[in-house]
């Protein structure tokens, strides 16, 4: 059933979001409708408004609530607290070594703006497609289509502007410094900037072990921050 909803709408590259009443698409059978209680706004955010086909829907730091799920979500459940992740396509080989992040279709369905079959998830108020479906979420909107395979339920302990600065900038940081460069007890590790994307490295490197962990950045307050949160230097 489609619904109708609101969301931050990109007009023009160097306009203003704005916000509009918007309709999304029925659920396909693996898909499900998040009712969006918090949204990280990310760079990649704004630069994607002079990179997209425009009108679209962005926002891909996504956490809210299971609205709704298509047929054959087993995964999560109607009222199950979720942080909204990146697409994959669930067929191609590094997907099927639990390597989603290095997805086949990656690109496709992360800037693509719909479906993996071209279909659009959102309309506007006149009946025009939107590009959304950015990082298959488009979350600058009070509900976003999401595919069941790009969620990770949450405790209810978890605040919901905490899980928000985990679907990017941590992930990317984290992601980078455990699958990518394996950090571990032997290694030394240089974290260059210490945002969100940076901190995200430190805690990674702190919980697989490592002594050595030295954040570089021009702010003192965040590199306080990186001494809390296990830099060594």
């Amino acid at each position: 059933m489609s619904i109708v909803t609101k969301a931050a709408v990109a007009r023009s590259a160097d306009g203003n979001f704005v916000v509009e009443k918007v309709t999304l698409d029925d659920l396909r059978d693996d898909e499900i409708l998040v009712e969006v209680h918090a949204c990280g706004i990310c760079h990649m955010d704004i630069e994607a408004k002079k990179t997209m086909e425009l009108p679209a829907i962005l926002g891909h730091e996504g956490a809210g609530v299971d609205a709704d799920i298509g047929r054959k979500v087993t995964s999560v459940k109607i009222g199950d607290r979720v942080v909204m992740g990146y697409g994959s396509c669930g067929n191609c080989i590094p997907c099927g070594h639990d390597q989603a992040y290095f997805c086949d279709r990656g690109w496709e369905l992360t800037f693509g703006g719909g479906r993996l079959d071209g279909s659009a998830t959102a309309i506007d108020a006149a009946g025009n497609s939107l590009r959304a479906a950015f990082f298959q979420q488009s979350s600058f909107a009070r509900h976003a289509i999401t595919l069941a395979r790009s969620v990770v339920p949450i405790s209810d302990s978890v605040p919901w502007h905490v899980a928000a600065a985990v679907p990017c900038g941590f992930l990317t940081g984290a992601g980078t410094a455990q699958n990518i460069l394996a950090v571990g007890p032997d290694s030394s590790f240089l974290v260059r900037g210490v945002g969100a994307v940076g901190l995200g490295a430190v805690m990674a490197a702190k919980r697989a072990g490592c002594h050595n962990i030295v954040a570089s950045d021009l702010r003192e307050n965040r590199l306080q921050i990186a001494r809390d949160f296990g830099a060594t230097a």
